[in-house]
């Protein structure tokens, strides 16, 4: 029997983080972040541009540029939202897909709000570490960037209700 090396391989990764259950930040709050494409994928440190393709007939299909830009790494997503997170399908070069779902929960037990990232990812053999080794260095910086943007959403929220509330409206 011939054994060989597979072409391409798959692995998957979660990712979580939980937020503390104060009256501040909701679930709502990190899933309107969640929802906004172009806000969504600027948080990874690796992306220079993001558009959509066609506002009109494909709403949720974007181009994003990634550097190192000498590679010339730009890549088509698809962003699908629900009720409770979103999906996101990355179809970059090379045969490299990845298949992301976002999900947002409040854990009853502890009252935090958890928000999990679980991406599959294929690519080829060869490839595959480089991949699944940036991929995991970017989507935890993605963590943290989301965390940062919720609490300056909310915060700039607040601020707004407080000069509205203070000129009477």
């Amino acid at each position: 029997m011939v054994s060989v090396w597979p072409l391409l391989l798959q692995s998957t990764k979660t990712f979580t983080k939980s937020l503390p259950s104060d009256a501040e930040i909701t679930e709502h709050d990190i899933l309107r972040v969640l929802h906004d494409p172009p806000t969504l994928t600027c948080l990874s440190p690796l992306v220079t541009k993001s558009e959509v393709l066609d506002p009109v007939s494909k709403p949720n299909l974007y181009t994003v540029h990634e550097s190192p830009s000498f590679l010339g790494m730009r890549f088509n997503i698809i962003f699908t939202a629900d009720y409770d997170g979103i999906n996101v399908k990355v179809h970059a070069g090379f045969w490299t897909t990845l298949d992301t779902r976002w999900r947002v929960a409040r854990n009853v037990e502890t009252g935090l709000i958890e928000v999990s990232e679980t991406v599959t990812c294929q690519s080829l053999s060869l490839l595959h570490p480089y991949v699944v080794n940036t991929m995991s260095k970017a989507h935890t910086r993605i963590f943290d960037r989301l965390v940062e943007k919720v609490k300056e959403d909310v915060t700039a929220k607040r601020c707004d209700s407080e000069v509205d509330g203070g000129e009477g409206k």
